[in-house]
């Protein structure tokens, strides 16, 4: 910005010496020195600690802006990466966090740049790869690639339901930048399950969302398809399971013939590995299968009953199948199975639940089944999972008729309670139960004027509440966030009102964010209640 004043005085002085004409050299010096730095330094400390403001981020913002505006990657890397190295001042600057984020900012805007790669580079090596989420910079390099992933992993692994998507959504970006780098985390996957599979297997579940993102990205579903089979050891083609599992994951459905052939190659005396059919896709399509009738139905008196006897038997012996293991996706522990979960025995408990549950219960009825399903069927995820996907299929059917014909103001409804209860002896199914809460909170259910339906969503309110005291937080509140411009003010009071009385402090940055948002269009009414008016103002 400007030479030290040590080299200014020793030219003025040479000026002076040599041209013997002082007040020449002094009318130079205040016609053309501008005195930048130490305006800046006046600025950003003398008058912002008067004004209470912080000089150092009003100096760093303004120089980014600058700095993002101006940067030019082919002037700067033709001047500073002439030998290949980045200049010694580098190091100093990456110690700071916010220029660290500059960096990965603009290195997303020119992934091209020497300069920036370099700079990325030596921000792996400094320790903080963890930062690193620009899915074109990590990419390119496989180191700093490599340990993106494996930090992302360690953190997962101990995720819950009400931080797995914050944690998952960095991985995300970076593992579905291409086909290239999705192979890569799923080939690393597999290795980690290979090795150990009972402690990873939670990397399951981050297998599946992983498909799931590169699939919405890229829309290649064949593609994807023919990466998994090739990373489990199947065939792409003349293979029965490949055929099938392709046909589940691809298309959502799958043929008699299909169903007959996994049965078949399950059965037999040399069966492939499970790990195949571990997918949530695959478990979701027999769970909807035989739980969730379709809507052609009518009033039959057993779930299923779209299928015919043969085929939903081999439906649930595969079900069986995948779940009876150590690293079944829907076990919420570590601990290997039991003697008491052995294929054949959870082949007939499915059996024998399916068989329990009708397709159209009266509320006397639904109260009956739900006293025999707490009691004899809630203890494996499976089967409490299978229970969720027939309480939605209950709720649903013909125009949510059970809502129309037996809600009451006073009342809470009993499918509500059965899925309270499931929530909170398993916490891997809070967000199929959080699932089932917003379906129906978001439906138009014709048969009920708006007075019945706002309290109807009041239940539903209260219900995803109770969901947040078992640890499931952050979707709700992201949720009501997202819908509470179309919903009845009073359920958005309501809830802030229940939500303050239920949280206490540390609070974490992403619920301060969430729930302030929420509050603010109804902060002045919530304010009035005398009750909430000191939580929230400590809030």
């Amino acid at each position: 910005m400007e030479e030290n004043k040590a080299t200014i005085y020793e030219r003025s002085k040479a000026k002076m010496n040599a041209t013997g004409a002082p007040l020449e050299a002094v009318s130079l010096l205040a016609g053309n020195y501008l005195g930048l730095g130490s305006m800046c330094n006046l600025v950003a400390d003398e008058w912002c600690e008067i004004l209470g403001l912080d000089g150092s981020q009003i100096v760093y913002e303004a120089a980014k802006s600058v700095m993002l505006e101006r940067f030019d990657p082919e002037a700067i890397d033709k001047k500073y990466m002439v030998d290949g190295h980045p200049p010694t001042w580098l190091a100093g600057m990456i110690e700071d966090h916010r220029w660290r984020a500059t960096i990965y900012e603009l290195s997303e805007r020119y992934p091209r740049s020497l300069f920036l790669n370099a700079a990325i580079q030596h921000i792996s090596q400094a320790g903080y790869q963890s930062e690193i989420t620009s899915a074109t910079t990590a990419s390119k390099y496989f180191n700093i690639f490599n340990n993106v992933v494996l930090d992302s992993f360690k953190r997962l692994r101990n995720a819950n339901e009400s931080n797995f998507q914050a944690r998952f959504e960095p991985l995300a970006k970076i593992c579905a930048q291409n086909e290239h780098t999705y192979f890569a985390a799923q080939a690393v996957i597999r290795d980690l399950l290979k090795d150990d599979p009972i402690g990873n297997y939670p990397l399951k579940r981050v297998s599946n969302e992983l498909e799931k993102a590169a699939s919405r990205r890229h829309n290649k579903p064949p593609l994807l398809g023919n990466m998994n089979l090739l990373l489990a050891g199947l065939p792409l083609f003349n293979s029965d399971v490949s055929t099938a599992i392709l046909s589940i994951k691809q298309k959502g459905e799958l043929s008699p013939g299909h169903v007959v052939a996994l049965y078949k190659a399950y059965s037999g005396p040399s069966p492939p590995p499970i790990e195949y059919l571990q997918d949530m896709t695959v478990i979701d399509f027999l769970l909807n299968s035989v739980y969730y009738p379709p809507p052609d139905t009518g009033r039959a008196t057993v779930s299923g009953a779209g299928l015919r006897p043969e085929i939903k038997d081999k439906y649930i012996w595969l079900l069986s199948r995948i779940v009876s293991t150590t690293s079944n996706p829907l076990d919420s522990s570590s601990s290997p199975s039991t003697a008491d979960q052995t294929p054949d025995h959870t082949y007939a408990r499915l059996v024998d639940l399916e068989k329990r549950l009708p397709v159209q219960p009266n509320a006397t009825d639904f109260a009956q089944v739900s006293g025999t399903v707490i009691e004899q069927f809630l203890d494996l995820p499976i089967l409490a999972a299978a229970v969720v996907v027939w309480v939605r299929y209950v709720l649903h059917d013909e125009n949510h008729y059970y809502y129309g014909t037996y809600f009451r103001l006073a009342e809470t409804p009993v499918p509500h309670l059965l899925l309270e209860e499931i929530a909170y002896r398993h916490p891997v199914l809070h967000a199929r139960v959080f699932q089932a809460y917003r379906e129906v909170f978001s439906a138009k259910i014709n048969t009920l004027g708006p007075a019945l339906m706002t309290a109807l969503q009041k239940s539903i309110v209260d219900q995803m509440l109770n969901l947040m005291t078992f640890g499931y937080c952050l979707p709700i509140l992201q949720f009501i966030k997202r819908v509470q411009r179309k919903i009845d003010e009073s359920l958005t009071v309501h809830f802030v009102r229940r939500v303050l009385e239920m949280i206490e402090a540390p609070y974490s940055a992403a619920v301060i964010s969430a729930l302030a948002e929420i509050t603010e269009p109804v902060a002045k009414t919530v304010v009035d209640m005398s009750e909430h008016h000191l939580t929230l103002l400590n809030f």
